[in-house]
């Protein structure tokens, strides 16, 4: 059985050699992580502990990542996540019965490959989502650094082509029977450490768009799963942390020199 999660079929899509490197458990060598993802997860982790345990635990949960990453003395970081929280929208505060901290997973049978079923198990992890009279809310919060346009134009790009929600939309559709017959939406909050928010309406995903999303992502995963890795070069390759393997091989240097000396190679988790 193979397993692969929502967020593995994106960095497929964007590029399927650092999916590979990564799907084989090459990781970058202990490093604190860069600004923007540091300030991402800060923000989610706080979001996550004041909607499920209170705003009292948000401290705590901001310290415990900055001591696991050596930043207890990145006040700066700190600062911008707390601007990224004071512009929140207020009704992300009032969500009741947030489910933030659970996997969902479900396992299909495919065939790919043969006459017998090929079994993959999808995982995802909503940042937000809850159940309430209305239906079921899917929400996707977004960090970046830019000003208030920016966060508009951004936001308005994930509302229109931002695929992982109709991905967690499936799901929670399969993995939760019981849940089929309501109604299902998803919104888009992005916040900048500038100190803008914008947030979409809520967006509601009919049957077809959840059908359409479960094709795509059980075909990506066929592709990820089945395919061999390939590079895939751009003026974006920078941004990788792979980028030193890559530029590598273009040279035709030694690529698995260059792993081993900025990476490591750890047992991927199950």
């Amino acid at each position: 059985m193979e397993r692969i999660s929502v967020t593995e079929l994106d960095e497929w899509q964007k590029c399927p050699h650092s999916f590979y490197l990564k799907r084989q458990g090459w990781r970058k060598r202990a490093a604190p992580p860069p600004d923007p993802l540091a300030v991402g997860s800060m923000v989610g982790l706080a979001v996550e502990a004041r909607l499920t345990l209170g705003k009292q635990h948000v401290a705590q949960a901001l310290r415990t990542y900055q001591e696991k990453y050596d930043l207890v003395d990145r006040s700066d970081l700190h600062e911008q996540v707390m601007t990224c929280l004071d512009v929140m929208p207020e009704w992300v505060w009032e969500i009741q019965g947030a489910v933030t901290e659970d996997h969902i997973e479900h396992r299909y049978a495919t065939h790919w490959t043969g006459d017998f079923p090929h079994i993959v198990e999808v995982v995802g992890r909503p940042d937000i989502w809850y159940v309430d009279e209305w239906g079921i809310h899917i929400v996707e919060l977004k960090t970046c650094n830019v000003a208030y346009s920016g966060t508009a134009r951004k936001l308005n790009d994930y509302a229109k082509y931002g695929a992982q929600p109709s991905r967690y939309a499936v799901l929670i559709r399969d993995a939760y029977p019981e849940l089929d017959q309501l109604a299902i939406d998803r919104r888009h909050v992005v916040v900048s450490r500038k100190g803008f928010a914008a947030a979409s309406l809520p967006f509601e995903l009919s049957d077809r768009a959840v059908d359409n999303a479960r094709s795509d992502m059980l075909e990506l995963a066929r592709q990820a799963v089945t395919s061999a890795p390939v590079h895939s070069f751009g003026p974006l390759c920078g941004w990788c942390e792979f980028s030193p393997v890559c530029e590598g091989y273009v040279n035709g240097q030694d690529t698995v020199g260059i792993l081993k000396e900025h990476f490591e190679q750890r047992k991927r988790r199950a």
